[in-house]
């Protein structure tokens, strides 16, 4: 009798288990692809009011990348200061005050003002029209996982497994917008139904909060905080490498935009590219070692830096 007790003990915690990592992977994918289709989604918006110039895609990449980086910065805020119970309540309002901001749309009063892409006006047309609903599901990754690594699952050791279900919801909004999203709706359409979206992650997240709370007490300390902090200096030294990339990827951008055609589908292409290089480095079970990474990146780099010395070269002379 005790034995069979347990085996049902053990089927209904592995169960629980279960469906609490699917609460927590759901809640990221549908995150993942709010935050990927609103980024053509306003862009194109934006397009009939203030025009398709390279400044305009330039700054579009550039806003919505620092929103990102913001959002990191206030879930690291919550995780590192706040307790479990506040950290809920803040980002319960952090995201009821996104939804209050919905549906996403151009502010009428900044339209004509940011038609001749200066800064100012541009930063108030992507910020009073997107801004805070993507500052509030910027910070879902980061934040769900770190409650996730307190939850007592087998695997909350080490949650950026989790990133996992974030690229699929990344890639699935890349996918679909230019192919289905964008030809086959109308933008009236395509905003009514991310807010129905937004809605229901606001409910899963808050779910997941709620599940993380009440689990505090199984709580596994993760990998990051059993290692040393790092140096100064590596960060310092991280945040100026991970720059690079990300800099590289709006002058693409602004390259494609300005020699080619401005159009959302060209929009998302440097940048699914841009998220599978995510994904190759960051997997659990990597393809190919750091090492040959490393090699690869500079073959193929090489070619290119050459291209461009020997462009640059002939241009001055």
């Amino acid at each position: 009798m005790t034995a069979h007790l347990a085996q049902i003990g053990s089927h209904t915690h592995k169960t629980s288990n279960a469906m609490l990592m699917a609460a927590f992977a759901t809640a990221l994918l549908c995150s993942a692809f709010l935050m990927f289709s609103v980024q053509p989604l306003f862009s194109k918006m934006v397009l009939p009011a203030i025009g398709g110039s390279q400044a305009v895609w330039s700054f579009s990449l550039v806003f919505f990348q620092t929103v990102l980086l913001l959002g990191y910065a206030y879930a690291f805020a919550l995780a590192r200061w706040a307790s479990p119970v506040l950290g809920l309540a803040i980002h319960g309002i952090v995201l009821a005050a996104g939804l209050t901001a919905l549906p996403v749309m151009i502010p009428a009063a900044w339209a004509g003002a940011a038609a001749n892409g200066e800064i100012l006006p541009l930063a108030a047309v992507f910020g009073l029209g997107a801004g805070v609903p993507v500052f509030a599901i910027s910070a879902t990754a980061p934040l769900l996982q770190s409650w996730f690594a307190r939850t007592g699952h087998p695997q909350a050791n080490d949650p950026y497994f989790l990133y996992g279900a974030s690229n699929i919801g990344s890639f699935a909004a890349l996918a679909a917008y230019p192919f289905l999203i964008e030809p086959l709706t109308a933008l009236s359409w395509q905003t009514g139904m991310w807010r129905m979206i937004y809605m229901a992650l606001v409910a899963m997240i808050l779910g997941c909060g709620f599940l993380s709370i009440g689990r505090v007490e199984n709580k596994v300390e993760s990998k990051d905080a059993a290692a040393a902090a790092p140096a100064l200096s590596d960060r310092l030294r991280w945040i100026a490498l991970s720059a690079v990339p990300s800099g590289l990827l709006v002058a693409v951008t602004a390259h494609i935009a300005t020699d080619l055609v401005s159009a959302p589908f060209i929009w998302v292409v440097p940048l699914a590219l841009f998220l599978v290089t995510f994904v190759i480095v960051f997997q659990r079970k990597p393809l190919l070692s750091h090492d040959r990474i490393l090699w690869f990146h500079s073959a193929a780099v090489a070619p290119f830096a050459g291209a461009l010395f020997l462009q640059a070269y002939a241009f001055i002379n």
